[in-house]
């Protein structure tokens, strides 16, 4: 059963400085593993009550490269995407952290979808007083929107938290994906803030777009 959306991926170039931008955002690191040689860095950031997790891209693409969910059973989990039509990229293997297991499919809009079965708990409880009072939403943008959307209600099992316009925003757990129509696939993600940024719009070092909301 997939029981959680989890978080957003963001492949980076310079990872200090992407670091850097969300924790001065009020962010906090909490998993990382930075090898000391050869590897590749990364870590999980948590902002509000929301994860992001941010990977050294190497040789990739830079920006938003995947939506990941918690899952009780991968294998099956994994299975029953690819027989709702999913396209899968790695099978299930061992998590390059040392924790649990995971593979990816491609899901409708050809966005990359994580599976991932694990123990650890990595949320913590929000820091209180800071910029960010919660992760408000990630962004995902689909040519059929439509189709996006039965797909995540039907397979993934997310429920309407709420319309606008044309955007629909479904959720599992703590977290919620904002849905619309259009390229991408994916749009970045909103940050729920206090202070005079609300209502203004960011660009994190790797491209990836950051809506302050009020």
């Amino acid at each position: 059963m997939i029981r959680e959306l989890n978080h957003l991926g963001i492949l980076v170039r310079d990872y200090d400085a992407s670091v850097a931008f969300y924790t001065e955002l009020g962010g906090r690191v909490v998993f990382e593993r930075r090898p000391p040689e050869h590897g590749t860095d990364l870590c999980y950031l948590q902002l509000g009550q929301g994860l992001i997790e941010l990977i050294g891209a190497g040789e990739r693409p830079l920006g938003a490269s995947h939506l990941a969910f918690l899952v009780d059973e991968l294998e099956a989990d994994f299975r029953r995407l690819v027989d709702a039509g999913c396209t899968p990229t790695e099978e299930p293997h061992p998590a390059a952290t040392g924790f649990g297991r995971l593979g990816f499919v491609t899901g409708p809009a050809g966005e990359s979808i994580e599976l991932l079965q694990r123990d650890e708990v990595w949320r913590q409880a929000p820091v209180p007083h800071t910029e960010v009072e919660a992760l408000a939403c990630y962004a995902l943008r689909a040519p059929d929107a439509a189709a996006a959307e039965r797909f995540y209600r039907e397979v993934i099992g997310l429920e309407e938290r709420g319309r606008d316009g044309e955007l629909v925003y479904l959720g599992l757990g703590a977290d919620t994906l904002e849905l619309g129509p259009g390229q991408g696939p994916f749009a970045g993600l909103a940050l729920a803030v206090r202070g005079d940024r609300a209502g203004s719009a960011l660009t994190d070092p790797d491209g990836v777009a950051v809506r302050l909301e009020g």
